[in-house]
């Protein structure tokens, strides 16, 4: 008993110092190879005579997962021979081998070939038994702990798991292989003292070897051994090949596993890809010139060429590891025109050059005019003009106004340092332009100016704003209205300050809210319908109760009795109301033609609102901030524009109001921007049908009246003897859409813009 206890003690020391080189080794492989696969916790050949048996103790141990199986395997040594197999506890293995009646926990009887797997923690016997037998019997056995050391070769194109071959015979695979397949391949036996030949030969050597011929060419040839490693073989030429595992020596059967793993095989080549055409190194530092292999190069020679033209040996018979680190000299002459050339020292056929890079000191752009603070006027020419270090051949240069960018002023222009511009005499006049002047190729090299002013002789003075100018007629600006009907809008807010020169954003929000037509009122005379807002809305709730399209003005209503005008078509004026501002009533501007272009929209509208700066002297109120004078700060400004659409109404709101004040090394800045845009691309799931009968052909004079809760303007609504509702477009205007009529669905392809934000 005592000889037991130490056995349990030094198996469960084994089977732990195992489970640790187990885990380490598949830990750290994602294949295992032959040569690291371990022996069997136990194995070997045994003879059991007549009535006796032959037994291992193992434990399993519930600790580890690689200890939670069991598994015994056994092969007689002639098919006709059988030999029964029990894995079985203490108490089991002290009854069977006293002869007494036993419950075996796992078990299989008469087998000439067979396995038992138990996962159970304990320890246990595995027993071969002959009893009951009357004559001997040899066999092939192993125990594996863990259930991690079969033989197997799986993930390959041709996999043989436990084949046997009987003493004195032999096992052929063949298959058709050619000269472009690249072959590798591993066995093993299942018990290490079974010996195995192993060769590969092709067709007409295989005829002759089975003939009992000895073959003049054999490959990949391992004699008398338990287990190899092979290849890779590329097939000489193409024919049935034959992978032969021949027991002829061996006076046991033998039982086995193997793979063959096949690759297709390429002629060797060199393929740089950095440097690239994009590439610009610096003069003084080290980069990498990166290359891939195809086949076998097992040296490199690297040169450098210029112009076409061999400048020096950067290395030669290099390792090849299909990377090499390159410290370019200092005093290198500058050139976008420089090649990398790579060649197999052996093979000078094997090459390769790299696109042309540029070698150049550090890119930059400084933008010497505009800067800021000029006052360029429309129709006239004015040069940008621009310094630069390094080697680029071409620029781009674009204008933005305020955080929006507007267009491209010139595209892949050469990088002369000058460029005239002729400004077109229908440009938006205004203040907040800004020019960027930046390099084509990507490397993210530009320099911008500061704001600046472009006026027109179109102007108007500028009153309470710069950019009204226009009084469009839009004769046909009705849109037929219906319960049901609604407008999705989102919207994103900004605010940001800057205290000695650096950045903080104090307050970023977004949202999504619905203005929904939920019923009919009339107001006035007039037709108006209710609205339902609903969603979050924060700065851009709309305050109307009522609104209504009627004679080519929106209208809105806040108290159900009186309307006001919040967007006049007829003569494109802007009274103070608009959708979503709410402004006092001597605030007044014009519309004019423009464009919406933010994240959730972009479309041709009218645009109506203000633009107001203020550099020095005298007091400037700033919808948002207030009366702001020239003694409490340096620099305001603000853009607030509406945008309204034909058959559609109110598409959107842009805001934006900046102010700075400087006082001896203070420097602080303050802005906050709003954007709102109609989402194009939700559409309820019964869209209301509004007959031609119901829309309105025409409308009376009505005196819209104003009311002292929302002061709205008195002005007369002109009578139209023609439709009112009509689906007519512009030609300088795409039609929008409202989400109201199966027939008037006109959906808007939102694009998203790159917005760059202006940094003072």
């Amino acid at each position: 008993m005592k000889n037991r206890k130490i056995l349990q003690v030094f198996n469960l020391v084994l089977i732990f110092s195992l489970s640790i080189m187990i885990f380490s080794i598949t830990s750290s492989q994602a294949k295992i190879s032959p040569e690291s696969i371990e022996a069997y916790d136990y194995s070997g050949s045994t003879t059991i005579d007549a009535g006796k048996y032959f037994s291992k103790t193992v434990s399993s141990s519930g600790t580890f997962p690689n200890f939670e199986k069991i598994i015994m395997w056994v092969q007689t040594d002639n098919p006709s021979k059988y030999i029964d197999l029990y894995i079985m506890s203490n108490a089991a293995y002290l009854k069977f081998i006293s002869g007494q009646s036993f419950t075996a926990t796992k078990s299989s009887t008469f087998v000439n070939e067979g396995t038992l797997e138990l996962s159970m923690p304990g320890t246990w016997y595995c027993v071969w038994s002959n009893k009951g037998r009357s004559s001997s019997v040899a066999l092939d056995y192993f125990v594996d702990v863990g259930g991690d050391d079969i033989p197997s070769y799986s993930g390959y194109t041709w996999v043989k798991n436990g084949q046997s071959v009987a003493s004195g015979n032999s096992y052929a695979y063949h298959v058709s292989y050619g000269t472009q397949d690249l072959l590798s391949g591993s066995f093993k036996t299942y018990v290490s003292s079974d010996k195995i030949d192993f060769f590969i030969c092709d067709s007409t050597e295989y005829s002759t070897w089975s003939s009992g011929g000895t073959p003049t060419t054999v490959y990949e040839s391992h004699s008398d051994t338990s287990s190899a490693s092979w290849g890779p073989f590329q097939p000489p030429h193409t024919d049935d090949w034959y992978f032969v595992y021949s027991a002829k020596d061996s006076s046991e059967p033998v039982t086995f596993s193997a793979y063959i793993n096949r690759e297709q095989w390429y002629p060797p080549g060199l393929s740089i890809w950095d440097p690239a055409s994009d590439s610009s190194w610096e003069p003084g530092f080290s980069y990498s010139i990166d290359w891939t292999t195809t086949g076998t190069v097992n040296n490199v020679n690297i040169h450098l060429y210029r112009n076409d033209t061999f400048i020096s040996e950067i290395a030669t018979g290099v390792e090849n590891t299909d990377f090499f680190s390159w410290s370019i000299p200092s005093d290198i002459e500058l050139s976008t025109k420089y090649q990398i050339y790579i060649t197999d020292p052996s093979n000078s056929s094997v090459s390769d050059f790299s696109d042309y890079f540029t070698i150049s000191t550090a890119k930059s752009i400084t933008l010497k005019s505009p800067v800021g603070g000029e006052e360029w006027e429309a129709g006239n020419t004015y040069d940008i003009t621009w310094e630069w270090t390094g080697l680029f051949t071409a620029v781009n240069i674009e204008i933005s106004r305020g955080t929006t960018w507007y267009s491209v002023i010139a595209s892949d222009v050469p990088n002369t340092g000058s460029y005239s511009w002729t400004i077109p005499t229908d440009f938006d006049y205004g203040t907040f332009w800004w020019i960027s002047v930046s390099d084509t190729s990507g490397s993210y090299v530009d320099d911008e100016s500061d704001y600046f002013k472009i006026n027109s002789d179109d102007a108007p003075p500028p009153g309470n704003g710069d950019d009204g100018s226009i009084h469009p007629s839009i004769s046909d600006f009705n849109f037929p209205l219906e319960i049901g009907c609604f407008w999705k809008f989102k919207w994103d807010y900004t605010e940001s300050e800057m205290h000695d020169g650096v950045w903080s954003t104090t307050v970023e929000m977004e949202g999504t809210f619905t203005v929904k037509l939920v019923s009919r009122k009339e107001i006035q005379g007039i037709p108006g319908f209710g609205v339902q807002v609903t969603g979050d809305t924060q700065k851009y709730r709309p305050r109307w109760t009522y609104v209504t399209c009627w004679a080519h003005q929106l209208l809105g209503s806040t108290n159900g009795n009186s309307w006001q005008i919040l967007f006049d078509a007829q003569d494109g004026r802007w009274y103070g109301g608009g959708f979503f501002n709410e402004y006092t009533s001597d605030l007044f501007a014009s519309a004019r033609k423009g464009t919406i272009d933010n994240d959730y929209i972009k479309s041709d509208v009218y645009q109506t609102g203000f633009s107001t700066s203020e550099q020095t002297g005298g007091c400037t109120y700033y919808p948002g901030i207030g009366q702001v004078c020239s003694g409490d700060t340096q620099y305001a400004g603000s853009q607030n524009y509406e945008y309204y659409k034909k058959e559609v109404g109110p598409v959107g709101l842009k805001y934006w109001v900046v102010y700075s004040y400087s006082a001896g090394m203070t420097w602080d800045q303050w802005n906050k921007e709003g954007n709102v845009g109609l989402v194009d691309y939700l559409v309820p799931e019964e869209l209301p049908f509004v007959p031609p009968s119901s829309i309105p052909t025409s409308s009376t004079t009505s005196s819209i009246s104003s009311s002292s809760e929302s002061q709205p303007i008195s002005t007369t609504l002109e009578t139209e003897d023609k439709t009112t509702a009509s689906n007519g477009v512009e030609p300088e205007l795409t039609p929008g859409f409202l989400w109201c009529t199966v027939w008037l669905v006109l959906p808007i392809l939102s694009v998203k813009l790159s917005r760059r934000k202006k940094r003072n």
